[in-house]
């Protein structure tokens, strides 16, 4: 049974499995939107079963095969630190906050609406200057879309402006946003936070 749970040719089809899937969410991202590849890929049951596999399967072979040698402490190291992640990818999806931030182009907000339908006020505003949407060339199909937004945090006294598109995301007091989707007359965003 270890041999199975803790073999390199598990390691190799679960690692196979995270890859597929992630190449996947990013043409579901692609095809269908941000929320489609975190509701199909990111969020589902069987992505986090497959990560918490993968985290056995090496902790178990790091400690029943000795397939390393504590003198090069690379190894270990780089096995502990998958392990790390892993951990802390655990603590953010059950215990952080996720939800969405929809703003109008000359308006702005601290609303941030979670997954239960409650309302969490951020201590600074997020106010919208701009969305740009970008279409592929003699097509009506969306290329790229972007938010060019300013934070504005009196409680700190700091005013910024930040340009938020696809893996661009912008980082501030614990919070970080990232482009999700957009109004139909592309006159407003949908920011996932």
């Amino acid at each position: 049974m270890k041999n199975i749970l803790f073999g390199f040719k598990t390691t190799i089809i679960l690692l196979s499995i995270v890859v597929i899937a992630i190449i996947s969410a990013t043409f579901i991202e692609s095809a269908a939107g941000t929320e489609s590849a975190w509701g199909i890929v990111y969020h589902a049951k069987w992505f986090e079963l497959v990560l918490f596999l993968l985290t056995i399967n090496i902790v178990g072979s790091m400690f029943l095969f000795r397939s390393f040698s504590w003198k090069k402490i690379s190894v270990p190291l780089f096995h502990l630190a998958f392990v790390l992640i892993m951990v802390g990818a655990f603590f953010t999806r059950y215990t952080g906050k996720e939800g969405s931030v929809y703003i109008r182009e000359g308006e702005k907000t601290n609303i941030v609406l979670t997954a239960d339908n409650k309302q969490i006020e951020l201590p600074f505003d997020l106010y919208l200057e701009n969305f740009e949407l970008e279409r592929y060339p003699g097509s009506q199909s969306p290329s790229s879309y972007s938010s060019y937004v300013k934070v504005e945090d009196a409680g700190k006294g700091k005013n910024f402006d930040y340009h938020i598109y696809m893996n661009h995301i912008l980082k501030y007091r614990g919070w970080r946003f990232f482009q999700t989707s957009y109004d139909q007359d592309e006159k407003g965003t949908f920011l996932t936070a």
